[in-house]
């Protein structure tokens, strides 16, 4: 049996394609990146092959170059180094817990009184808000929920239906007030009122009679 760069021949002549792998842990890909180069196998290689069984996702050619460096550089394990600074506990699962049901509760809370409702920073309370919860943004310093439920839906329709009624009666209540005719006057009479300046006349291509304002000063 000859292993192919795709696959596997068996000695009947007949290509078995490899399987791909559906997960990838942190310590098992470095282990590859560690074994491939210790053959000498080059980053580029390593990422080609890795993505090929793995998928896209599991390796950057960043990474592989990194952890390349790394191994060639005597690094003696595949795990990562220790981290100076103690676990973060203020996004705890309890916490957040807590958080969500403060919110839920109090629409109006702001962060500073979440902050101090959980014992947290102000830095804290606004991660857990707007990236562990993902369920509220800011207006006006209040919070407020993003999804509305059915009953609000159906009052902000109502609302907006109110408002295009009130908008389109002052509008025709506006036009009806500008397109209100005037007295009757012959044409004769409004030339010559037009020409002494005591009138001015608004010329209306609809033929409606124009309202006729005296000038005062004249």
């Amino acid at each position: 049996m000859k292993v192919g760069s795709t696959g596997c021949v068996t000695s009947s002549g007949q290509l078995r394609m490899a399987a791909p792998l559906q997960t990838c842990t942190r310590e098992e890909r470095r282990s590859v990146i560690r074994f491939l180069s210790s053959e000498g196998v080059k980053p580029t290689e390593i990422r080609r092959r890795m993505k090929t069984q793995y998928g896209d996702p599991c390796l950057s050619l960043q990474q592989a170059y990194n952890w390349d460096s790394k191994f060639k550089n005597g690094m003696p394990s595949v795990a990562g180094a220790d981290r100076a600074g103690r676990p973060r506990t203020a996004c705890a699962l309890e916490r957040v817990q807590h958080a969500e049901r403060v919110t839920r509760e109090t629409r109006r809370v702001t962060t500073d009184a979440l902050a101090l409702e959980l014992d947290i920073s102000h830095g804290s309370a606004h991660h857990i808000v707007h990236d562990a919860l993902q369920q509220h943004h800011k207006v006006c310093a209040r919070r407020v929920p993003r999804q509305l439920t059915a009953e609000l839906t159906e009052r902000h329709m109502e609302a907006c239906d109110e408002r295009t009624k009130l908008k389109r009666v002052l509008f025709f209540s506006a036009q009806s007030l500008e397109m209100k005719p005037g007295p009757t006057i012959s044409s004769q009479k409004q030339r010559k009122r037009a020409k002494s300046g005591h009138i001015r006349i608004h010329r209306n291509p609809k033929n409606v009679v124009p309202n006729l304002q005296r000038i005062e000063g004249h």
